[in-house]
């Protein structure tokens, strides 16, 4: 099971991320209130050890502006959070995934994509047939206490789990960690 970090805003968050064992890291970046500037981005990206994926977190941002810290960046996987249709996600070299809430699982089949980042409201998932979804990957989301989290990760097996800073509460993940690993 992966475990992919987000809601980082430094170095050091990023260092945390990676000592609880991320596989990948993902940054909200742009030039928006809640985005990281792309060249805090790019530092922290840099600073990152060998193995660790660069995740760039957009929400209904325009193309030419993703290929931009794409490149600025060294981008691996492009994560996207808002509107985008299918056609939107074309043509990207780069691996996309994509956060569906409980509501839009329905949509899943018109969007080609490596991974998919359902976000919970609960342990428990409705209207997806989890069991043959080899590919895209799975990713469970959401707001969870250990419990459900433990019980979302015994009935779905997915490949990983999207933890986000600034929203997951951090006392949780340690447990959660131990659960998953032993």
């Amino acid at each position: 099971m992966r475990l992919y970090m987000t809601g980082i805003k430094n170095i050091c968050d990023a260092e945390n991320a990676v000592s609880l064992g991320a596989s990948a890291i993902g940054i909200k970046m742009g030039y928006g209130m809640d985005d990281v500037h792309p060249e805090t981005a790019r530092d922290i990206f840099f600073n990152l050890p060998v193995f660790i994926s660069r995740v760039g977190i957009f929400v209904n941002e325009k193309r030419y502006h993703i290929q931009e810290l794409v490149t600025f960046c060294r981008l691996d996987t492009l994560h996207f959070l808002g509107q985008e249709q299918p056609e939107d996600l074309e043509r990207y070299p780069e691996h996309i995934i994509k956060t569906f809430k409980q509501k839009d699982i329905a949509r899943l089949k018109d969007y080609d994509l490596h991974g998919i980042v359902l976000k919970l409201n609960s342990g428990i998932l409705t209207g997806v047939d989890v069991k043959n979804m080899k590919k895209p990957s799975l990713i469970l989301s959401g707001d969870l206490t250990l419990s459900e989290w433990t019980q979302a990760i015994k009935n779905y097996q997915p490949y990983g789990i999207q933890w986000d800073l600034t929203v997951n509460d951090p006392k949780i993940l340690p447990g959660l960690l131990r659960e998953i690993f032993r």
